[in-house]
């Protein structure tokens, strides 16, 4: 079996603790990091997530907590080139549980990531919401595998239309299709979460 390596990005900046890099770091503890931009409020639908609204994202926000900062693309891919050189590797998987909240950033980690880790592949998870520009146009998804994606994942949840809009999922399905042929289309492997029952 060939091994493999690979590098866990989170564009939010959390420790796997939940705790943020930032405020373990020596020095930058006194930041007042709730004054920063991109940081969220109840009901804040910004990144596109339902919170106060779907049940699950609302899970999330209870489990999780509701801060977070944002960094920006250079920063991001800058430090995908710095842990590639330190680690030797050429995958790297964003753990974002929706990588096109911010566009700027799924935009801008598409145009620029080839720049920062030349043969470089990535995969991540996205949120095919149903409100505005998602970023999940083909054009979209066709720069993201040029750029070297290889895999997205989405939460297809269910196939009723009825139970996605009992939950707020803010989704439809007639799009989430069109998506997910799209995404194929242009030779990403497609993988979906859902529920059953």
């Amino acid at each position: 079996m060939r091994k493999h390596r690979a590098l866990l990005v989170d564009l939010n900046n959390r420790a796997p603790t939940g705790r943020s890099l930032a405020a373990s770091r020596t020095g930058l503890r006194g930041l007042p990091l709730a004054s920063l931009p991109h940081t969220g409020g109840a009901g804040d639908d910004r990144a596109g997530l339902q919170l106060g609204r779907c049940l699950f994202c609302s899970d999330v926000e209870t489990v999780n907590g509701r801060t977070f900062r944002s960094r920006p693309v250079e920063a991001v891919l800058d430090e995908i080139s710095q842990q590639s050189a330190r680690h030797a590797a050429k995958q790297v998987a964003f753990l974002d549980i929706k990588l096109n909240g911010d566009l700027a950033m799924w935009r801008g980690v598409a145009d620029g990531f080839q720049r920062h880790l030349p043969g470089g592949t990535w995969v991540g998870t996205v949120h095919v919401q149903s409100r505005g520009d998602n970023g999940l146009s083909r054009d979209d998804l066709q720069a993201a595998y040029d750029s070297g994606m290889r895999r997205i994942s989405c939460g297809l949840e269910t196939g009723s239309q009825r139970v996605n809009d009992s939950m707020a999922k803010g989704t439809q399905l007639a799009q989430t299709s069109e998506f997910i042929r799209d995404a194929h289309a242009v030779g990403l492997s497609v993988r979906a979460t859902m529920m059953l029952g």
